[in-house]
């Protein structure tokens, strides 16, 4: 019998965590090992295509920690209490530990895993700590370790990992410099790959009629939060405008993180870009866009392991990104990618719109990620 590999994670909506998890399930793996999966909150984005391997949901902890994001009326009433319950401050802590405790147990009973990984930071990292199990690995997808402040608490949480793996050197260099002291249990694995699917799905038809192709077409591809810096692009695009380029600037994302909606709005209101810089909001397939694309930009301050880097090599989009650190990592300028900096983006975009519609060839971003991961796994387990 297959031994349980159980992966948990903070909710199925878009992500990179949870299309990275999506290869690690359609790899060769997933013929050595049982693999489950846990999500805290539901989601709706991709769970249709997690159902194989779900585990169920438990409506106490989707009560807690959802924001009631797609829940029906029904359901927000159900879970209204426990909502009132949390908002009282002397209770939060303890009520929280309790729905966690109780969910864990019962995870533990129907799945027994012989190894857990809580494949996102934060909230998830914290829920499987309550796993009596001590082979646990906690996985980083975030760099936000590089800005936040030395905290003991954290510290104290990720002692209970037997590893912790991070998605970039870069990041991992910014852990360890935070706590030195879980040096030997940190390394370093990037994101895995399912290029045949990426290929795949680029191929769907696209029905957002507000996507036109006939003028150089560029796309940022990423959730609206203040990481991404997307309220800065406006002003990009105003500058190519008055260069006298011809283009047209779609971006490709939801929500709503650290008031950037609003400063993006205020952004565009005041340059008056009109159909040149269009909002397509969230897509669940975003890869018909990468093909048809011409230029893919990016502006984020920083990121751990930037997917989208990835998947445009794989459609053969031209890149051209802020300078975040790991950026260096994962772009080539040998292979025409551009690091710049936000300030001379328009001068770069620019020179690229100059030369014309110019697609690359596909580019092959497999690498020995997965035989890391089977190494990692084997340490813990003894596959079939």
């Amino acid at each position: 019998m297959k031994q349980n590999i159980l992966f948990v994670i903070h909710t199925y909506n878009t992500g990179g965590a949870v299309s990275s998890l999506r290869s690690i399930l359609h790899s060769g793996l997933s013929l050595r090992y049982g693999f489950k999966v846990f999500s805290i909150t539901r989601g709706y984005d991709h769970r249709k295509e997690f159902l194989k391997w779900d585990c169920g949901c438990n409506f106490l902890t989707e009560s807690y920690f959802s924001d009631f994001a797609g829940f029906p009326i029904g359901r927000k009433m159900t879970a209204l209490p426990v909502k009132l319950l949390k908002s009282v401050s002397c209770l939060r802590e303890k009520l929280q530990q309790a729905i966690i405790k109780y969910t864990v147990r019962r995870v533990e009973k129907k799945v027994n895993p012989s190894l857990i990984i809580a494949f996102q930071e934060g909230v998830t990292t914290e829920f499987c700590s309550f796993f009596r199990s001590p082979n646990k690995i906690a996985w980083i997808h975030s760099d936000n370790i590089g800005v936040m402040p030395v905290s003991t608490d954290k510290l104290q949480l990720y002692l209970e990992y037997r590893k912790i793996v991070c998605v970039s050197e870069f990041t991992k260099g910014n852990f360890i410099f935070k706590y030195p002291s879980l040096k030997d249990r940190v390394c370093a694995i990037h994101n895995i790959f399912d290029q045949q699917d990426i290929v795949r799905k680029s191929k769907q038809k696209i029905d957002d009629k507000r996507f036109k192709t006939d003028l150089y077409t560029i796309i940022t591809v990423g959730r609206i939060s203040y990481i991404k810096q997307l309220s800065q692009l406006p002003a990009v695009a105003f500058k190519l405008k008055n260069m006298g380029a011809q283009f047209r600037w779609y971006i490709i994302g939801g929500g709503n993180e650290g008031g950037e909606k609003e400063r993006l709005d205020e952004e565009l209101a005041k340059y008056n870009l009109n159909d040149m810089f269009v909002l397509l909001g969230n897509k669940p397939n975003p890869y018909p866009y990468f093909r048809e694309a011409d230029l893919l930009v990016t502006n984020s301050s920083s990121e751990a392991c930037p997917m989208i880097f990835n998947e445009a090599k794989i459609l053969g989009l031209s890149i051209v990104s802020n300078n975040f650190g790991s950026a260096y990592e994962f772009l080539n300028s040998n292979e025409g990618d551009i690091i710049t900096t936000t300030d001379n983006m328009a001068e770069v975009i620019y020179l690229l719109i100059a030369k014309g519609k110019q697609k690359k060839a596909f580019r092959d971003v497999s690498s020995n990620s997965i035989e890391k991961i089977t190494a990692l796994i084997d340490e813990f387990c003894n596959p079939l």
